[in-house]
């Protein structure tokens, strides 16, 4: 057992929701051209992942469809459980930006994608597992959809969906290495586990009640 606990870094649910959505997008995407009756695949997939809170520059043909994923950080007061471990509620954004010279297909296609994401999470909450299961949707805030101004010809649209996320005992407040007064010279020395205690033996002294 770790003596320091759980310590579940604040962006890690930013690299689970990524290999999530690059899991299922596609199949979620096929399914959505489907119910659209369009051609499954036709669709372009993603090309390019952000992980990133800000539209800086409008992203080029290379990299559209681009997904933006961030985490904006605590959405409430974290929760400590009788063992001392936090869990939190996390305020996370998911976005997309589509571009196409035809403005019809590059509304359509934004229009796929938001619902495909919506399904994705809505049917998979719990990202398959991913961080050891500590993860899992509790909210799907809606969709918005934007178009974007820019110099090309092209017409780009932002979706933007905000989830909460709630991650479990990503830290303890009962864990520690309380055997320390100093940290060691090397701080990238591993502190070895507590020991676990493998035989217990006990006396039992019978008693009179009176």
């Amino acid at each position: 057992m770790s003596v320091f606990g759980p310590m579940v870094s604040f962006t890690a649910p930013e690299r689970a929701i990524k290999a999530h959505i690059k899991k299922w997008i596609s199949y979620y995407l096929a399914q959505a051209e489907i119910a659209d009756s369009r051609e499954p695949g036709k669709i372009q997939r993603p090309l390019s992942y952000v992980r990133t809170n800000r539209l800086s520059t409008i992203p080029g043909d290379d990299v559209t469809p681009q997904i933006l994923i961030a985490v904006r950080g605590d959405d409430g007061v974290p929760r400590r459980k009788g063992s001392g471990a936090y869990d939190v509620t996390l305020a996370v954004g998911v976005a997309v930006v589509t571009g196409s010279t035809d403005q019809d297909y590059a509304r359509d296609m934004a229009g796929v994608y938001a619902v495909s994401l919506a399904a994705l999470f809505l049917h998979r909450p719990r990202f398959d597992g991913l961080l050891g299961g500590k993860l899992r949707v509790v909210e799907w805030g809606g969709v918005r959809m934007d178009d974007l101004a820019n110099d090309s010809e092209r017409t780009m649209t932002l979706i933007r969906m905000p989830l909460t996320i709630e991650a479990k005992e990503v830290v303890s407040a009962f864990k520690g290495p309380y055997d320390l007064d100093e940290p060691p010279t090397d701080p990238t020395t591993p502190h070895p586990d507590w020991p676990l205690v493998e035989v217990i033996e006990v006396e039992v002294e019978p008693k009179e009640i009176t």
